[in-house]
């Protein structure tokens, strides 16, 4: 399932940018896992749990909120590109990226210490 999920991911892209994007999606991965786990975990609590169900409902959920945070994400990107433009700034696009990196940042490590998650998926 890891490689599916993967070979379908590598098809949505946040912003043009790869250095931005390759932050972006990095900071994103731990926060999607998050939630994936804890539907899964909420899921499993009510129906019973099954390994191979749980593994497969897991990966679904997790996809289904992948795509829909990159959707979320290209949207803010957009949205603060806007005030930039209308101010001149070259390259706002870029500047709104990393004003989206930081904010994913911020979101991560928020994600980070109210889940008490201690897998390797986090940052140490």
């Amino acid at each position: 399932m890891k490689f599916l999920f993967n070979l379908l991911v590598s098809m949505w892209d946040v912003t043009e940018f790869a250095v931005a994007n390759w932050i972006i999606l990095g900071l994103m991965a731990p926060v999607v896992f998050v939630f994936a786990f804890r539907i899964t975990g909420e899921a499993a609590f009510f129906s019973g749990y099954n390994s191979k169900i749980m593994s497969f409902f897991h990966w679904v959920i997790r996809l289904i909120i992948y795509i829909a945070a990159v959707y979320l994400l290209k949207g803010l990107i957009w949205f603060f590109a806007q005030p930039l433009v209308v101010f001149k700034v070259d390259n706002p696009r870029f500047i709104s990226s990393i004003i989206v990196a930081v904010t994913v940042l911020v979101f991560a490590i928020f994600i980070k210490i109210k889940s008490n998650m201690n897998y390797k998926v986090f940052w140490p």
